[in-house]
């Protein structure tokens, strides 16, 4: 099996960590900063999958002529395309706004990617999340 590099994260602070582990990664008492260690599992060990963190989309965008703008709280691009159950979620879930006149993170977004005056007065906002979501149900919008 190929050696993978995985990013291990514990809550324990360095210096509690037992002295053959800290000298093993690499990491001196006091040393806070995160290390990236390459690790061969034995042979014929279970193999262990990291769950890739996803950032949440929040708000999805519709273009005509264009693939749809999924967006993060933050409102940057999360991705170009949206699968059909998210454009289904999303339509079910609220009426669409138009950009214009939204908010002035909303102007800068429709500069950024260049929407005429038109696009922007058309209703083509969907908003994912209302801020009550359980983290479960955030965890099932980012997997869409």
């Amino acid at each position: 099996m190929a050696g993978k590099t995985l990013r291990l994260v514990s809550s324990q602070t360095p210096a509690t960590l037992p002295a053959n582990d800290r000298q093993s990664a690499g990491i001196t008492a006091g040393d806070s900063t995160l290390k990236e260690v390459s690790v061969t599992p034995p042979a014929g060990s279970i193999p262990v999958t990291a769950e890739v963190l996803r950032p949440t989309p929040c708000f999805l965008v519709l273009r005509a002529g264009h693939e749809c703008y999924v967006l993060d709280s933050d409102r940057d691009v999360i991705r170009r395309d949206a699968s059909s159950l998210l454009l289904s979620f999303a339509r079910r879930r609220g009426m669409p706004q138009p950009l214009e006149g939204a908010s002035q993170e909303w102007a800068v977004f429709a500069r950024t990617h260049e929407f005429s005056i038109e696009e922007r007065k058309r209703p083509c906002m969907y908003s994912l999340t209302t801020g009550n979501e359980t983290q479960r149900q955030l965890d099932l919008l980012a997997s869409l």
